[in-house]
């Protein structure tokens, strides 16, 4: 089943999740459709969860003025709940409070409500640099691993590889 606007909207990433159903993470610059409430700026993603009929269970936004995406950002934690995980250079919306570190993105990762979609956490990391994220997966023991490109000091990339557990405190 679809779910999008008239703007640019593109599926980034699919999980199928244990009940038979998925999890569905969409950039959108959409503010109409099925993103009428949900886009917060320039380009958000939206976390859609499908049951097994293809009904749509919840949605939940994740975004702020400016620039959210994603690139396989998505798993379920051994808890049953959602890890989402991408870049931002919004420091509003759902961003407000967050750190900022500098140049144009940073990564974040947030967990989700398994029955709900609601955000439990949202953490910010980064160095001076744009940092990007390309994947993101559960591990055993209830955290995660993230990897992605950092932009280094001298402008150069360096390849980042976190393991993070509980509020994603690395």
């Amino acid at each position: 089943r679809g779910f999008s606007g008239s703007g640019h909207d593109q599926v980034k990433s699919v999980k199928a999740t244990p009940d038979g159903g998925m999890l569905a993470v969409i950039e959108t610059a959409s503010s109409d459709g099925d993103m009428t409430d949900l886009n917060k700026g320039l380009f958000d993603l939206v976390v859609v969860k499908y049951d097994a009929s293809g009904n749509v269970v919840w949605t939940r936004a994740i975004g702020g003025k400016n620039i959210e995406s994603t690139d396989a950002g998505i798993d379920l934690l051994a808890s049953g709940n959602v890890i989402l995980a991408g870049y931002t250079c919004s420091g509003s919306g759902d961003f407000e409070g967050t750190d900022y570190f500098g140049d144009l993105f940073d990564l974040f990762a947030a967990e989700l409500d398994a029955s709900t979609g609601e955000v439990k956490w949202l953490r910010t990391y980064g160095g001076d640099k744009s940092d990007y994220l390309s994947s993101v997966t559960a591990t055993s023991d209830g955290g995660f691993v993230a990897s992605g490109g950092a932009g280094a000091g001298t402008g150069l990339s360096s390849v980042v590889l976190a393991s993070a557990y509980r509020e994603a405190q690395l």
